[in-house]
């Protein structure tokens, strides 16, 4: 979205026009303005060189007596004409240091929003994390007790002549620590290489209390 100044500067800014009704730039963003200070600077700087080089040739003229050369020169009014150049230049180039400093401001202040709207989203995902990491805990205490409980069936199952194999096999199938991470990495997750790549937590078993545990 573009930012558009219409009406007064900020206090304390000089205005030569650039920024005020009657300008034919007033109402366009700050990058157009911006443009045009850049094209008034560079314009004023050539015509500033164009007079000081006549400047200087009609001194050299009149140094080596050259009257040929000093016919039809009117220094007096291209020392006039250079001063006024000057003045406009120095318009101009502060003309250009506002408009970059607008541009510069502009851009703190929309930094500015996206790190509050960053920071409010981080806020949202911590307390996300901090929700799916006890779900986490709880659903690997969940499954540690469903173990634990077949475990106990698969003993009481046993015989003189033991434990049935299936059993066992599928038990010790079951029982074995899973790998999580293992499965992500080769979903194609990646680790992050900024903020948190030393980050890691404990996922243990846990249960929610119950009366007996009180």
């Amino acid at each position: 979205m573009k930012t558009t100044y219409i009406g007064g500067v900020p206090r304390n800014w000089r205005d030569h026009g650039v920024f005020t009704e009657g300008n034919e730039f007033v109402g366009h963003d700050v990058t157009t303005i911006r443009q045009a200070a850049i094209d008034r600077v560079d314009k004023l700087s050539r015509t500033k060189d164009e007079l000081d080089e006549r400047i200087s040739a009609a001194g050299r003229a009149a140094q080596a007596g050259n009257d040929e050369e000093l016919a039809g020169v009117d220094l007096s009014a291209l020392a006039r004409d250079s001063a006024r150049v000057s003045r406009e230049l120095t318009e101009a180039r502060e003309e250009l240091e506002q408009s970059e400093a607008r541009i510069e401001q502009e851009a703190a202040t929309k930094r500015r929003k996206k790190f509050a709207e960053t920071i409010a989203r981080a806020r949202v995902e911590r307390t996300e994390f901090e929700r799916l990491f006890s779900e986490t805990c709880l659903a690997l205490g969940k499954f540690c007790a469903s173990v634990e409980e077949a475990t106990t069936l698969v003993n009481s199952l046993a015989t003189q002549l033991g434990t049935p194999l299936e059993l066992r096999n599928e038990l010790q199938a079951l029982a074995e620590a899973p790998n999580p991470m293992a499965a992500c990495l080769e979903s194609g997750l990646k680790p992050t290489e900024q903020y948190g790549w030393n980050l890691g937590f404990q996922v243990i078993p846990l249960h929610e209390l119950e009366r007996t545990d009180l």
